[in-house]
């Protein structure tokens, strides 16, 4: 392998990041597959299903090549008011996210960390060591108004590597606040800057800064303990130990954070490029004569420290040092409570006949799981919902805008326009599903709702009932669902049904029953346009198959009503201005539009087809 890499020399962020992956990486990954056999230790550590070393964005990720074309269509056709994120959008760092793979049916991954790496002839390793110590970074290199006019090539080394350290260790510190993570780390192949949050003052970043050739030479009796490979298994096996309450959500902590902390939209390239190329080159060859140089550009190699695993505690001289990134107050959001996540994440879905019941004021389900939350103390048999529709939409606003903890959590599923959550409307026990998107694909989402009001005749039967929808930037909000997603659309479902690959009863004519579902559809004038088999669904309780996702879906003209009937509707059909995709026009487009009908029938029996063909049928 040293061979192979010696070959490809590192260059640029993607060179270093193939040198991380065989070098670094791949090894971490196969001892934490071997550990995770031993039960005690894949307990201790919370190993799960392993690791995952991921370096692609998720389809949402602001950095995806779709969300960044959509966006770059919007600027263009329209004029952007000022976003709080428009500068920070701009620090478009490498990185890799670590996922802990969870052992459920479903998958489903938690971030651990965040690895951010930086080519070691941009950031070199006597440039971290000059510009890491303990410092209120805002004051001390943020607000430093001008590089010092001294001729001393020393202060202005110090100067720009400073300002270069603050600016890459920033970067990583913004990604692991908005991530809720407690761990990150910075790294130029040569240097490991290991990065811990303390989120009861998340102020404070704390760091230790590693050089594994370096510490290997001093410590040769430990070589893999201070290997590159042992550092990052100790220190993946510590994120994958964080506690539970520091994962997945606490959406209310960061925000707080968030608003709390100072920002820095100068990046890391833009201040490189400023740099003029003997400050870049740091004049090292007149700098090497230096002694004071020459003393604080030393291998950090933590010579006379016993590196020897502990079972507890640690070295009071090995302990990290902190990097005061604001001099905000400390934050107050702590979350629910353990014992409220847990019953939230045991919660059962409203039925069809509930939700739809809720929607039009009838009476409540009796059969609905959640019924005896929505009466309180009432005898169910013939009660109407505790509230009508427009009160129930009213206090999930106002729960959403006192916390996004409370009620929500994520499951990990969606698709190329949503992630998916199960909410809980918590003053009285209504469970359903929210479909979150991010800024980009907000029309998408707005086409969909416009599709489900022409459906509202076969919702609860064919179709999940459509609940409503909140934007989450009315209340200035957003939810982080993932690395570089920005969850601000939310539209809300009855729960569609489970895939049609998991369904239990396999017995049924699940072909025959999606059919029904899409003429159905059809006869409401809409084309699906995406038919395939995770856009159905089977739902026990109608006994068939929802079908889901209508964003790409067509709207025809409504289905012809008698003379007596139409008059009354011009005005409103008149009035009917939103965005939506429908067909209208002569004959020879309808009929070209109604085509979309067989095409639909024709995809669902291919879906089927390939699906009873991998299940050998």
């Amino acid at each position: 392998m040293g061979n192979r890499m010696s070959l490809r020399p590192v260059a640029n962020e993607k060179t270093l990041e193939y040198f991380l992956d065989i070098s670094v990486m791949d090894p971490v990954r196969a001892i934490v597959r071997q550990l995770k056999l031993v039960e005690e230790v894949g307990r201790a550590f919370q190993i799960g299903d392993g690791v995952i070393f991921k370096n692609s964005p998720h389809a949402l990720s602001d950095g995806a090549d779709e969300v960044v074309e959509r966006e770059t269509q919007d600027l263009a056709t329209s004029v952007q008011t000022p976003d709080h994120r428009t500068d920070l959008n701009k620090l478009r760092p490498d990185q890799i996210c670590v996922y802990r793979s969870d052992n459920t049916l479903t998958p489903r991954h938690s971030m651990v960390y965040v690895c951010e790496y930086k080519p070691p002839h941009k950031l070199t390793a006597a440039q971290l060591r000059f510009g890491l110590r303990s410092m209120d970074i805002y004051k001390e290199v943020m607000s430093r108004p001008t590089i010092p006019t001294s001729m001393d090539p020393l202060t202005r080394f110090r100067h720009h590597a400073e300002k270069l350290t603050a600016s890459a260790i920033t970067q990583t510190y913004h990604y692991m606040i908005e991530s809720g993570l407690e761990y990150g780390l910075l790294t130029t192949g040569q240097a490991i800057v290991f990065l811990k949050i303390d989120w009861d003052k998340p102020e404070t970043l704390y760091y230790h800064l590693a050089e594994p050739d370096s510490e290997v030479s001093a410590h040769p009796d430990d070589i893999d303990i201070c290997s590159a490979v042992g550092q990052y298994l100790a220190f993946t096996l510590m994120a994958l130990n964080s506690p539970e309450e520091r994962r997945g959500n606490r959406q209310e902590e960061r925000r707080g954070a968030t608003e709390k902390l100072k920002t820095w939209t100068e990046d890391f390239e833009s201040i490189l490029a400023s740099m003029s190329e003997d400050d870049r080159s740091a004049s090292l060859a007149s700098l090497k004569s230096s002694s004071a140089f020459s003393r604080a550009s030393r291998p950090t190699t933590y010579e006379g420290i016993d590196r020897t695993p502990k079972r507890a505690g640690r070295e009071p001289s090995d302990a990290p040092k902190t990097l005061g990134t604001t001099n905000t107050e400390q934050s107050t959001g702590q979350g629910t409570r353990r014992s409220q996540r847990l019953a939230q994440k045991r919660g059962q879905y409203c039925t069809q006949k509930c939700l739809l019941g809720m929607a039009r004021g009838d009476l409540v389900d009796p059969k609905c799981p959640n019924v005896a939350l929505h009466c309180k103390s009432r005898d169910p048999a013939r009660v109407r919902h505790p509230v009508n529709h427009d009160e129930w939409l009213r206090l999930l606003r106002k729960q959403l805008e006192q916390s996004l903890d409370d009620g929500v959590r994520p499951l990990d599923e969606g698709g190329a326009r949503g992630a998916l959550f199960q909410v809980t409307l918590l003053a009285y026990g209504y469970t359903f599903i929210s479909k979150g998107t991010v800024r980009a694909f907000i029309k998408d989402l707005e086409h969909e709702a416009a599709v489900y009001e022409r459906l509202k005749p076969i919702q609860g039967v064919h179709v999940p009932v459509f609940l409503g929808a909140i934007d989450l930037r009315s209340m200035n909000k957003i939810y982080y669902y993932d690395h570089r997603v920005y969850v601000v659309h939310m539209t809300f479902l009855s729960w569609g049904g489970c895939r049609i690959d998991t369904a239990d009863d396999m017995n049924r004519p699940l072909e025959d029953e999606a059919t029904r579902s899409l003429r159905a559809m059809h006869q409401e004038g809409v084309v699906h346009k995406d038919v395939r088999l995770p856009n159905m669904l089977f739902n026990s309780e109608i006994k068939g198959v929802m079908v889901i996702d209508f964003e790409r879906a067509l709207l025809l003209e409504p289905p012809q009503r008698p003379l007596a009937q139409l008059v009354p509707r011009k005005r409103a059909r008149e009035s009917e201005g939103m965005d939506v995709k429908k067909v209208t026009g002569g004959s020879s487009k309808r009929q070209r539009a109604h085509g979309g009908f067989s095409e639909d029938i024709h995809l669902a029996k291919i879906a089927f087809w390939e699906w009873n063909a991998r299940c050998g049928k």
